[in-house]
């Protein structure tokens, strides 16, 4: 199942003034409480996978789900939250939102809480991580942005799709 990103998943947008130097990033949760983006530059597709088309696979980290099969391509799949050393995903979901990403040739499922559509940061509103990060989050963030949402403010993780696939523990298994 294809998600469509159209006009009513795209009605969270910044309070920040059009300019040329805005990018386009992809919203998402990773839990209930921790909202996340992506430049989209770095994603090739969202979409909905059921979980029975998920194989898990024996002696791999925690974060690893497993693989899948995407237009004649198997992809790993994995918890991005736990990946960041956050939270887990619940393993008895009927369906995982999966952003697929791409880095130079290497493509890697990542299975998010919930997509959200597409938002707009001027490239001076993402700034250094606010307040205590965990450790672990550190080397994946570019950093952090505030976004009005109704009647609050919510600060905004801005990944690095390189960095998260350059993560340790999805390399060890490589050599």
């Amino acid at each position: 199942m294809q998600l469509n990103l159209s006009s009513t998943e795209t009605r969270a947008t910044l309070a920040i003034p059009t300019s040329q130097a805005e990018a386009t990033y992809l919203k998402f949760r990773l839990d209930a409480e921790i909202p996340a983006v992506m430049a989209v530059r770095s994603i090739q597709e969202a979409f909905i996978l059921p979980a029975r088309r998920l194989t898990t696979m024996p002696n791999m980290p925690a974060a690893v789900l497993g693989l899948t099969n995407r237009r004649n391509r198997v992809l790993w799949v994995v918890d991005l939250a736990q990946l960041l050393g956050l939270s887990v995903l619940d393993a008895t979901v009927q369906s995982y939102s999966l952003l697929l990403i791409q880095v130079g040739v290497v493509q890697l499922g990542l299975a998010v809480q919930r997509i959200e559509g597409m938002v707009r940061f001027a490239a001076d509103a993402i700034q250094p991580p606010i307040g205590q990060m965990s450790a672990l989050l550190l080397p994946y963030l570019q950093g952090c942005a505030l976004q009005q949402q109704e009647d609050k403010q919510d600060v905004v993780l801005v990944l690095d799709a390189e960095a998260i696939v350059q993560a340790p523990i999805l390399n060890q298994h490589s050599e």
